[in-house]
């Protein structure tokens, strides 16, 4: 059994267990992270960087959903939407509402 001295450092500090020591640093590195708002803004902007580099490359993916499935194009597969051109800041624009309402979690997140 340890005496009550030998659960202390010479500074009169706890010693800390290994569990303390990685929450500690956990909450450290946590609050490196900027405010959540200023990190959906950031990812904001590499969406629409990346959006338009892939539509620059033309990148695609094959479509998974069955043939006749409502939205599958002809030739089955998906194609990046560039953000930033004409046609993409128009698509954001006009759905815009339609994203938010649409997107069930949002109502829980904005109660809760």
């Amino acid at each position: 059994m340890q005496s009550a001295a030998s659960k202390y450092q010479p500074g009169g500090k706890p010693n800390k267990t290994f569990f303390s020591r990685f929450l500690d640093t956990v909450e450290f590195l946590g609050n490196l992270l900027p405010h959540p708002v200023t990190l959906f803004a950031m990812l904001c902007v590499f969406i629409f960087f990346a959006s338009g580099i892939a539509g620059y490359f033309g990148l695609s993916v094959a479509d998974p959903r069955p043939e006749g499935a409502p939205g599958r194009a002809a030739d089955g597969m998906i194609y990046v939407q560039s953000l930033l051109n004409a046609e993409g800041v128009q698509l954001i624009v006009t759905n815009l509402v339609k994203n938010f309402t649409g997107f069930a979690p949002l109502g829980t997140v904005l109660v809760a």
